[in-house]
């Protein structure tokens, strides 16, 4: 899930932005971009310090999902508008809550705690290809809605609880995930008028 952070300046720093060239606005835009782009990624991370609960759970290592992402962030401006591209699946939580449907099957599979940390952080086809085979448990028994995978023979087969089967899953919302959209645009704005005073003191000085 992706979620573009438009920067919509305030009414000063549009009249302000109104006198430039179109290059000029686009070059501010993206230098503001790149401003919120490293705010957000320092909040992510930090926020990711204290969100290793669940792997310690599962008694396995973070996945770092975070933290990857921040390094995926990008920006992007023209002359109206400056954005910063977040992929990091889940993130539009700090705005509201979401719901997540199956994609390419018909239902969700989400990780149980017995599966322990030959789960965590992995698919279904990642476990095949480590050699775990699947069946569910029975239909009208309590588990007929859990996965449950197998590997081995004799006495070296394996036999886990691995998922739950889900057919759709809600995340809550989750506001400390991102700066407010406040802070945002008043980073945004700053940006923008520092860059403008900028402008305006080296067009003076040569003139």
């Amino acid at each position: 899930m992706t979620v573009d952070v438009e920067i919509k300046s305030n009414d000063i720093v549009r009249k302000l932005m109104a006198a430039f060239a179109p290059e000029t606005r686009a070059s501010m835009n993206a230098l503001a971009a790149d401003e919120l782009a490293e705010t957000i990624g320092a909040h992510i991370r930090r926020y990711a310090m204290s969100k290793h609960a669940t792997a310690r759970r599962f008694g396995a290592q973070p996945t770092r999902h975070y933290e990857n992402g921040v390094g995926r962030i990008s920006t992007s401006a023209d002359s109206s508008r400056g954005y910063v591209v977040i992929p990091i699946p889940g993130i539009s939580r700090a705005w509201g809550s979401v719901e997540i449907t199956p994609v390419r099957a018909n239902r969700l599979t989400i990780p149980i705690t017995p599966g322990g940390e030959t789960v965590y952080g992995k698919t279904v086809v990642e476990l095949r290809a480590l050699g775990w085979k699947f069946f569910q448990g029975p239909r009208g028994h309590e588990s007929e809605d859990i996965l449950f995978g197998y590997r081995g023979k004799g006495k070296a087969r394996e036999v886990k609880a691995m998922f739950v089967l889900k057919t759709f899953v809600r995340l809550e919302q989750d506001a400390s995930l991102l700066p407010t959209q406040e802070a945002l645009l008043k980073k945004a704005s700053n940006a923008i008028i520092k860059e403008v005073m900028e402008v305006v003191r080296k067009a003076r000085g040569s003139a």
